[in-house]
């Protein structure tokens, strides 16, 4: 049976039957609304993270269509799985103070604390550790999504950590030292399941070292591996993973969150960081476009861009390549819609408001996956 799983606002999860629309079931994740959901392949495990209330994260079963709490994790706000074997979860860690006896450090929301800001702007506070006294504080021109500080309190660094599915311990965590500028950065597996890319870096699961950093200054998005694990598609930009030197620019990949396709086709979704107060930017609703793009993946020319009126909060494909889900926003109300790929369908505007009325279900959430269930 194929099903999409749906994130709630107010942390509810629903579980949609593909075929007939039919809802499964709904179960009370979270506390707060969901913010991400990921599918496993065989559509037997799902990833569900929200924000503020901990754990951020869970891992649940949903065989037989019932929820049941697997593992949980404190501070993750994106959850992924490993593309092999699916044994392995990386998550990436929203913004915290951290700190040594001495010296602490907190990130500063703008608005909230600082006067003649500048849009986008991130501050890091340094405090004393006895007495709480500022120390200094320093405009790092980047969004933060977790803060750590060495032992000896000298360098502050971004984390991302891989877990195991079956303990939900900690196996590595990687401690990517200020630099770039990806805005909703979240951490993503290679195809072979042997490099971690997170905020432009490359790393190497094994050692846990550090392979390269990519230039992607002013960026949304850190970027995906491409199916074939030969390059990076981040932005407009395509990097070869062989040299690690810039491949080509795509002008039409630009500021959009990218799918892959089994069959290599890529559908792209512009996209739109808003900053809420007091809410860092791996939160906030990023999707403001009526219409996404399919290129090819092979020579990443432009297939078709398609038009559904809504503003498109999220987009996923299946794993057979043959149906996309996408959320779209019609004024009032989210709905979520299901498309056939490579079937033709009448172009006609005036047909929009049916197709609205009689082909998507009424909801109201922001994120989700569909996957099939074996």
């Amino acid at each position: 049976m194929y099903i999409i799983a749906v994130g709630m606002v107010g942390g509810k999860v629903k579980l949609y039957n593909s075929k007939n629309g039919n809802e499964c079931i709904t179960h009370h994740c979270h506390e707060n609304n969901v913010r991400y959901v990921k599918c496993s392949k065989n559509g037997t495990l799902l990833l569900t993270s929200s924000f503020h209330t901990r754990p951020v994260g869970k891992m649940w079963n949903i065989e037989q269509n019932q929820f049941s709490m697997m593992l949980h994790f404190a501070g993750d706000e994106y959850l992924e799985f490993s593309n092999l074997t699916e044994d392995k979860i990386v998550g990436t860690k929203a913004a915290n103070g951290a700190g040594t006896a001495r010296i602490n450090c907190e990130v500063l929301t703008p608005k909230c604390h600082l006067r003649n800001r500048k849009q986008n702007e991130t501050y890091i506070r340094t405090l004393d550790g006895y007495n709480y006294s500022t120390i200094k504080i320093e405009n790092v021109g980047r969004t933060i999504f977790d803060l750590s500080v060495n032992k000896n309190g000298s360098e502050i660094a971004l984390r991302v950590t891989i877990y195991d599915i079956h303990t939900g311990q900690a196996i590595t965590t990687f401690q990517s030292p200020l630099g770039n500028s990806c805005r909703r950065n979240v951490a993503t597996f290679s195809p072979s399941d042997d490099l971690i890319l997170s905020d432009g870096v490359l790393w190497d699961v094994r050692s846990g070292e550090e392979v390269h950093r990519f230039d992607m200054s002013n960026q949304i998005f850190s970027g995906v591996f491409h199916p074939n694990a030969l390059e990076i598609v981040s932005d407009d930009k395509v990097w070869d993973m062989r040299t690690l030197r810039l491949l080509r620019t795509v002008p039409e990949l630009e500021g959009a969150t990218v799918k892959f396709s089994p069959q290599n086709v890529i559908y792209a979704v512009g996209s739109e960081t808003r900053y809420l107060l007091g809410i860092s930017p791996i939160r906030t609703l990023a999707f403001v476009c009526e219409s996404f793009k399919t290129l090819d993946g092979y020579n990443y020319s432009t297939i078709k861009i398609k038009n559904v009126g809504g503003k498109i909060c999220g987009l996923s494909v299946n794993k057979n390549g043959c149906e996309i889900a996408l959320v779209e926003n019609w004024q009032a109300e989210s709905v979520l819609c299901l498309y056939s790929v490579g079937t033709e369908e009448e172009d006609d505007e005036d047909n929009t408001g049916d197709r609205r009325n009689n082909d998507r279900h009424s909801i109201d959430e922001r994120y989700f996956d569909n996957n099939d269930e074996n």
